[in-house]
């Protein structure tokens, strides 16, 4: 929660300034995906790496599981997907960003974690 209300904050304080947006998205990401990995491990899954060859399972990986284990709808997972595309976006500077998406990706990803327990 803290993670949220420090990317919200830094987004609205910093409408006009690209870089803080574009943390402000990245930390958004970060709450949302470390709440999404708690839920996967308070609930004991193995999170199936796709390749199985993969080093490290990804996000992918896990809305897979989440997805396959019924933590989360196909609707869901296509609003989580949009949430982080917004904050890949973020991440590379190549990428255009818009601050109404970056406050759907904090609102939505808040929104989402609350019930996706």
């Amino acid at each position: 929660e803290r993670e949220f209300d420090t990317a919200e904050r830094l987004v609205t304080e910093n409408r006009s300034n690209e870089v803080m947006i574009r943390a402000s998205g990245v930390i958004g990401r970060v709450a949302l995906e470390r709440h999404l990995w708690t839920v996967a491990d308070n609930r004991g899954l193995t999170i199936a790496k796709n390749p199985p060859t993969k080093k490290v399972a990804d996000v992918s990986d896990l809305l897979n599981t989440l997805v396959n284990e019924a933590v989360v709808t196909q609707v869901q997972r296509s609003l989580l997907d949009s949430l982080f595309a917004v904050a890949n976006n973020c991440a590379h500077p190549r990428e255009a960003i818009r601050v109404e998406d970056v406050e759907r990706l904090i609102k939505d990803g808040r929104g989402i974690a609350s019930v996706v327990l």
